[in-house]
């Protein structure tokens, strides 16, 4: 996880540096995403302004190909900070937000 956030390596180079296939790489990235943002229960606690935007996250023929991100822009607002992910939530309708 640091080795994408802060380094800002693809899955590709962090798969190639511990020598395992992509795919395994990008599980083990996006379950310790969830484990560390998505289950936080204390993640929307001081939140005081959002920021909501879609993105195209697959480029494929396949499935939905937008996600919904959800930002919390209280520090960048305040000037205490950057703002922090919330959460992605697959696809880019109001229901997708509602879910």
């Amino acid at each position: 996880m640091k080795a994408l956030v802060i380094d800002h390596l693809s899955v590709s180079r962090i798969a190639a540096g511990l020598g395992v296939a992509w795919r395994t790489a990008n599980e083990a990235v996006l379950a310790e995403g969830r484990r560390v943002l998505i289950n936080d229960e204390t993640r929307f606690d001081d939140v005081r302004v959002i920021g909501v935007d879609e993105h195209v996250w697959r480029h494929t023929r396949r499935g939905d190909k937008y996600v919904t991100v959800v930002i919390d822009l209280t520090p960048t607002r305040n000037k205490t900070g950057p703002a922090r992910l919330l959460d992605m939530i697959e696809g880019r309708s109001k229901a997708a937000l509602h879910r």
